[in-house]
Parts: structure tokens; sequence; C-alpha cells
């Protein structure tokens, strides 16, 4: 069960999750906002534990309740001039193996695949050259 602190005129949520307590601030909200989000945040966990829905990979149990399982999207810098970014690699991968050197399933799922990171980290993430090195 989610429970409340107030330090100062600021709360704070306190919750269990896997026999770890987690914690994250409110700010400065009045006593009922922090009593919906601590109930909200039972409720949360409720539904995590009934398999309603899931906890996404590498994401923090106190920031995924916290933005309601929403998470805010990453606003990454834009690449500088002549930098490339994901759609670039995004567009040469798939120009370049669309010659019959991957099979057309393979390729729709890789295509599906970049969506996911355009989604996330938008057309305009830069890729530094020089980030990844490739054995040879």
């Amino acid at each position: 069960m989610a429970s409340l602190q107030e330090r100062d005129g600021r709360w704070q949520c306190q919750f269990l999750y896997r026999g770890k307590r987690r914690t994250f601030a409110l700010g400065n909200v009045s006593e009922r906002e922090a009593k919906h989000k601590a109930a909200q945040v039972d409720y949360l966990l409720m539904r995590l534990r009934q398999s309603l829905i899931t906890l996404p990979a590498g994401v923090d149990i106190a920031d995924f309740v916290m933005h309601d399982c929403v998470l805010p999207k990453v606003e990454a810098a834009p690449a500088a001039e002549g930098e490339p970014t994901l759609a670039f690699l995004r567009d040469t991968y798939l120009e370049t193996h669309s010659n019959g050197t991957l099979e057309a399933h393979t390729l729709r799922g890789t295509n599906r695949h970049f969506g996911h990171l355009v989604r996330f980290f938008g057309e305009g993430f830069p890729i530094r050259k020089g980030s990844c090195r490739i054995a040879g």
C-alpha cells in the first residue's frame, strides 16, 4: 500500500515493489492531491500484480507509476548539420539490404523495429560517427 510523507509542505509517495521501498516526489501539492496519487499508485500496483499491465524492460517502477504508466518521450538534441540521423541510418540500411541480401520478411521486421526506435527517439536523433565499432 502506498504511503505519503510531508516535509515542509512537499509530499513524497512511498510504496513497496518486489520487497523494496520505492519513493518519488510529488512536490508542493495539496493533501487531497497527494492522497489521490497514493490511491492511484495502489491501483497501478494491483494491475501489475494481476498482469493487466506490464512494466517495460529497463524502466524504473517509480518512474512508471509516477507518470501513470505513460512514459515521457525522450527529447534528443537535433543532429548537427551533416551529422547522420536515425532516419538516415534506417533509410540507408533498408536501401542497402533491399537488393536481395535479406528476405522480405526480415526486411519487414527490421522496418518495424526501426519504427519503434523512431517513435521513441525521433527521426532527427543523431547517430554519431565513430560511436559504433564493427568487429571484422
